[in-house]
């Protein structure tokens, strides 16, 4: 299994998991997105947070929602260790 993972690096929760990922390439399969980089980065971002239910109490909060995977069957996950525990166990199967 594969992710799209969307984030940016001026958000330290971002960095740290890039720096993660980076050090662990042989740990999943992942894209990155950065939504500062782009007009069309940040726009994709904004549709998978406006359409999912995941991200209702990062709205209802004021927040961001990043660091952001979307999973090949397109489920959306928040928690960047449950996203990387998930993409480990696809890959061993």
């Amino acid at each position: 299994m594969k992710a799209t993972i969307y984030g940016t690096l001026i958000c330290p929760d971002c960095v740290e998991l890039k720096e993660w990922l980076g050090a662990h390439p042989e740990k999943i399969g992942w894209t990155w997105v950065d939504i500062t980089e782009s007009t069309q980065n940040l726009k994709d971002f904004l549709a998978v947070r406006d359409k999912s239910h995941v991200f209702d109490d990062v709205r209802a909060a004021g927040n961001i929602g990043i660091p952001c995977f979307v999973m090949e069957n397109g489920q959306v996950v928040l928690d960047a260790e449950q996203a990387c525990t998930m993409l480990d166990t696809a890959q061993g199967e």
